[in-house]
């Protein structure tokens, strides 16, 4: 059997089965196990499948062509992220410099907090305009304004992260897959994302159901680098790839 045709059996299995070990494909293709593994690491290598211990599963993750705008966000599974949110409130203490990136789920960890004695930094306009209004110590970082996501990004941003020292830092993301890690739509946001993680001791980001198996187009943070908060994950292919917090029952 010529290995293209391989290729093609083997992904019309795993879509009609969603995974397959080695041992089964190899009987069913009547082909040795050492070749199929050989055509699991192309097949992997052109992103068509992702390889797990002893098979593979189908990639099934879909990319976001395009970005709804922070109002619209604020509007989805709107219980699901503020379960997300007041438990990542629940793990800023006294003496914390926390630092909170632009987002939906982001802004609802602000309805929580309980420490009155910590430090927070923000990229997002409207953030820090809810923290001070409730009267917490806050610091906007500086840049340019990006309207979809009201977040500030730019070179004054980036230079404004490099004084700080984060215990904690809590992010939002487009998308997660195993693969593509964490990712967004927009580079300079992107960026911002990528060094404010670099100056967290403990970096979190906050991802209800939706955001698992879709990819955006720039890459902010692997899968490994940073914990993740969900509510119920139903990949438990993850567990093997990332530290997360997984919020079971709601309050």
């Amino acid at each position: 059997m010529l290995s293209e045709t391989r290729y093609a059996k083997i992904l019309s299995i795993l879509k009609d089965n969603q995974s397959a070990t080695v041992k089964e494909l190899a009987e069913i293709l009547e082909a040795s196990e050492s070749t199929i593994r050989r055509d699991l690491n192309t097949l992997h290598k052109r992103k068509k499948l992702e390889k797990v211990f002893g098979g593979a599963v189908i990639n099934s993750s879909t990319f976001i062509h395009t970005e709804d705008k922070i109002e619209a966000k604020k509007k989805k599974n709107i219980d699901e992220k503020n379960l997300i949110a007041s438990y990542a409130a629940s793990l800023i203490e006294d003496g914390d410099c926390v630092y909170i990136d632009a987002g939906s789920t982001t802004e609802l960890i602000i309805d929580h907090i309980q420490a009155d004695q910590a430090l927070f930094v923000t990229n997002c306009p409207g953030h820090n305009r809810k923290l001070s209004l409730q009267g917490f110590n806050c610091i906007l970082l500086g840049g340019e304004l990006r309207l979809l996501t009201d977040a500030l990004v730019g070179c004054y941003a980036l230079e404004s992260l490099q004084r700080f020292n984060f215990n904690k830092g809590f992010f939002g993301t487009n998308g997660i897959s195993i693969e593509s890690g964490f990712t967004t739509s927009f580079p300079t946001e992107a960026s911002i994302k990528s060094a404010a993680i670099e100056r967290c001791n403990k970096a979190f980001v906050l991802a209800d159901a939706s955001k698992f198996g879709s990819i955006a187009a720039i890459t902010f943070a692997d899968i490994y680098s940073v914990s993740i908060i969900t509510r119920h994950l139903k990949d438990k292919r993850y567990l093997d790839h990332a530290d997360i917090f997984q919020i079971e029952e709601m309050p």
